[in-house]
């Protein structure tokens, strides 16, 4: 076979380093690449620790607030017409007046909207760790008074 006239000039790949300083670079990248990935799990736990230490500290404010505003609650009916002043911005729930809550359908029909709007994988996904502890708060809340409204029935 004919090399067509292309005859290229051979490079060292090794650049005249001996196998024992090839070796040793390896090992030194291989390090330094393990290294890298040490430290950039280390960042991302405490990346995710810190926002446990936040979600914490975010949990107890509104935990009092989700306390506060169903005081004086002592109902399904209230619980949902009031939904719409607890809910985190950006759910969908609608306002249901009481007159629309006089049936036992009614409030199930009601209750079933609103854990479907408030559940914490129905948010937006820009939804803050502020509005996802809310929407869980609020979610357990109304599902103590539905297990209430049950037992009333």
């Amino acid at each position: 076979g004919s090399l067509g006239g292309r005859m290229g000039v051979l490079t060292d790949p090794t650049n005249g380093m001996s196998r024992e300083e090839l070796v040793r670079q390896r090992e030194q990248q291989t390090a330094q690449a393990m290294q890298a990935t040490v430290d950039n799990q280390r960042k991302q736990r405490e990346a995710q620790e810190s926002d446990r230490d936040n979600k914490r500290t975010i949990a107890t404010e509104i935990k009092a607030k989700v306390d506060k505003w169903r005081q004086g609650k002592k109902n399904m009916r209230a619980i949902l017409s009031t939904l719409h002043e607890i809910v985190p911005p950006g759910t969908k729930w609608e306002p249901v007046g009481l007159a629309k809550l006089l049936q036992p359908t009614d409030v199930k029909k009601a209750y079933r909207k609103a854990l479907l709007v408030i559940h914490t994988d129905k948010l937006p996904e820009t939804a803050s760790a502020e509005d996802q502890v809310l929407a869980q708060e609020v979610f357990d809340a109304v599902r103590e008074a539905w297990a209430a409204f049950q037992h009333e029935l």
